[in-house]
């Protein structure tokens, strides 16, 4: 084992161990006061070029150690030198003519950029070390305090200084792409706490909002901002690892291990509040679990009613099987299969629009009133997917005109609220087919969607009265109450709802309201 490492292992040196020698920085100037000597501004130089000049003035063979920071187009610029051959370099200054000259193309021809050598520059920055082993990072709990970037980092400095971190750095958390966090990265190098220097003696647990309350974190103010009276506070919620071994401290609330806290309680009941479902939401759920129980059970009744009588058509001793009575039905649920649609048979619908038969048409029943009143209207519902290009809204109205539709519901126009080009240009188009257009439009430039009804002409010189009664706020549904003399009113729906079962289901639990009324 190794001597005084009290039975720890001593630290591994790292693989990269880079030693370094010692060098001087110059400084360098490019001239351009003689027309015939120096190349015009637009002639670059290379560094290589640059080096190998220096070499020639100086009288080196090996390029080893030279470092050049100069542009192609640079007017000034440093280099740096070993300090083996810093001598020469300050003698070449010290002479008369302390110039280098560097070889360049200028239009196909050799010619020669001039540098002046001057003086010596400041030391060459050494390489960054390893980072403190003590850091924590720190987040605020106001985002305003972002405002004032430089200030708020100089207050969390002196904050930190005032409660006994010695010599702290504060730097402000990078995300992607150049994106300033809300999270600071602190290291210091030591601990100064009433007169003690351990790291063990410092309330760590100070550093962090409590979950009890009884601790803000870190409180600092701003003097030379707007709000100078203003108390800020910031919260640790990282600490080094060396710090927890060190202090022998929790990692959750900072408490040391011998603090019988109650942090981690306070924490279990935190996240139980967090994954709490009101009671309402729950019995939705119930709802609609019992709701699909139910048409799943009733469903599969028919479908073995069904293939029973499939199975013994060829038999003509076995009684028809009749329809499942109610009492075979209750079973399923707690709800009647009046409750629920049940349908033997489902006729399936081309997804070619057929205007000259359309699906849907709303006729006044004459055994309500006497024989002959009442008008007959035709409806008609399209789902038009887009109506920017290619003239497709005046093209699909024109074609219901011409089977004369008196009523047309349309879905998925796709035109947003802030095209107020695109929706006056539809209301133009259908006063020219002899429509009254009422719109819904969608609240955002990407989103799928849009309704919008059209009433004839037609009707409303009659004297048949068209209002919009609701509109939904993204465009999904909307609602036009029709006023027919000597007939009364009704309204008129056209709906594009989710795609997704629960979903629709959800949005026509809401829609249901606007329904009754």
């Amino acid at each position: 084992s190794s001597f005084g490492t009290k039975g720890k292992l001593a630290r591994k040196p790292s693989i990269k161990t880079r030693q370094t020698c010692p060098s001087q920085v110059y400084s360098t100037t490019r001239l351009f006061g003689n027309g015939e000597l120096d190349a015009p501004r637009d002639v670059p130089s290379s560094q290589e070029e640059f080096v190998a000049g220096l070499m020639a003035e100086i009288n080196v063979d090996s390029p080893d150690g030279i470092t050049i920071a100069v542009g192609p187009y640079s007017t000034k610029g440093t280099f740096v030198v070993p300090i083996s051959i810093a001598p020469k370099v300050d003698e070449l200054i010290a002479s008369d003519h302390p110039i280098i000259h560097v070889l360049a193309n200028f239009q196909g021809n050799a010619t020669y950029i001039r540098y002046e050598i001057g003086e010596k520059g400041e030391s060459q920055r050494k390489n960054q070390g390893a980072q403190r082993a003590l850091w924590f990072d720190i987040r605020l709990r106001d985002t305003n305090a972002l405002a004032w970037n430089i200030a708020t980092i100089k207050a969390l400095e002196v904050s930190l200084a005032e409660v006994g971190i010695v010599n702290p750095k504060v730097r402000q958390k990078l995300g992607k792409h150049g994106y300033k966090k809300n999270e600071f990265h602190v290291t210091f190098s030591g601990i100064n706490y009433n007169g003690n220097n351990a790291i063990s003696a410092f309330p760590w647990w100070q550093l962090r909002l409590q979950l009890d309350g009884s601790c803000e974190g870190i409180a600092f103010s701003m003097p030379r901002t707007p709000f100078p009276t203003k108390i800020w506070h910031a919260t640790a919620y990282l600490l080094s690892q060396d710090i927890l071994q060190l202090a022998d401290l929790k990692s959750l609330c900072f408490h040391p291990n011998q603090y019988q806290c109650t942090c981690a309680i306070a924490e279990s009941k935190r996240r139980q509040q967090a994954t709490y479902v009101p009671k309402a939401k729950r019995q939705n759920k119930e709802e609609s679990l019992n709701f699909f129980k139910s048409r799943a059970a009733t469903l599969n009744i028919y479908k073995k009613a069904s293939g029973n009588s499939s199975g013994h058509a060829s038999s003509s001793t076995i009684p028809p099987i009749e329809d499942p009575s109610l009492e075979d039905l209750e079973h399923t649920g707690k709800r009647t299969p009046f409750d629920t649609c049940l349908y033997i048979k489902r006729t399936k619908i081309s997804r070619k629009h057929c205007f000259t038969n359309p699906r849907i048409a709303i006729e006044f029943d004459s055994s309500l009133g006497y024989p002959g009143e009442g008008p007959t209207l035709t409806f008609a519902s399209a789902n038009i997917r887009g109506s920017i290009g290619s003239n497709k809204f005046y093209k699909s109205i024109a074609a219901m005109r011409s089977d004369k539709i008196d009523i047309i519901a349309l879905q998925e126009h796709n035109v947003h609220r802030q095209n107020q080009r695109m929706i006056e240009s539809h209301k133009h188009a259908a006063v020219t087919l002899g429509y009254k257009l009422f719109i819904a439009p969608t609240a955002t430039v990407s989103q799928v969607g849009g309704t919008a009804i059209l009433i004839a002409q037609t009707l409303l010189n009659e004297g048949t009265l068209a209002s919009l009664s609701h509109s939904h706020p993204k465009g999904k549904s909307l609602r036009v109450n029709l006023m027919i003399p000597n007939v009364g009113s009704f309204n008129v729906w056209s709906i594009y709802a989710p795609a997704d079962s629960t979903q629709r289901r959800d949005f026509f639990l809401r829609m249901a309201a606007f329904v009754k009324k």
